[in-house]
């Protein structure tokens, strides 16, 4: 073979090969390109004794609710004041609402407590403290399951003071606690 036909082999060789490239790179499959869209909601699980009925799922209203800032007795029996348990929770498993009371207390230096009793209800639950023993038990107000949407309650707040011990009260302040607990599921 002479060396006219080597080139001419190479060369064809060399336009082959381009010619190959160049056809499977054409028909080789088309690249794919994406991206990530995401955000993470933090959790978001508010409570308010507040002095107003709470309606909606805005996290600006909630918290721009007056809060209720404590009843001053003055009688026995039912008390008259406008105070309702409210919540606004997106916890996905949901939460539960839980109310507890203490007796209102006297404490005076050498001498014993001293207590008046009374009745909270909220939710159609009700707590009865017991002087120095603390109460009837815990109320579960709100046992609200998985939610697939920010959810709020609001209920409103009653109380009685029993007449027995308030009528047999010694002289001197008296404070109790409603107590109320957010536990997320």
């Amino acid at each position: 073979m002479n060396m006219r036909a080597v080139k001419y082999i190479k060369r064809t060789m060399l336009f082959l090969l381009i010619v190959v490239t160049g056809i499977a790179s054409l028909t080789s499959a088309p690249v794919d390109t994406s991206f990530d869209v995401t955000t993470t909601i933090a959790g978001s699980n508010l409570m308010k004794v507040s002095t107003t009925q709470f309606t909606g799922t805005n996290k600006t209203t909630f918290n721009n609710l007056t809060s209720f800032s404590g009843l001053q007795v003055t009688a026995s029996g039912s008390q008259t004041f406008d105070a309702w348990i409210s919540v606004l929770s997106n916890n996905r498993g949901g939460y539960i609402l839980k109310m507890n009371a203490t007796a209102m207390k006297s404490s005076e230096q050498g001498q014993a407590d001293a207590y008046i009793n009374y009745t909270v209800s909220a939710n159609s639950k009700s707590v009865t403290t017991t002087g120095a023993a603390g109460s009837s038990g815990e109320q579960t107000l709100v046992n609200q399951g998985a939610m697939t949407s920010p959810t709020s309650s609001s209920y409103k707040i009653s109380l009685s003071v029993d007449q027995t011990s308030y009528d047999n009260a010694v002289s001197g302040t008296y404070t109790g606690t409603v107590m109320f607990e957010l536990v997320t599921n």
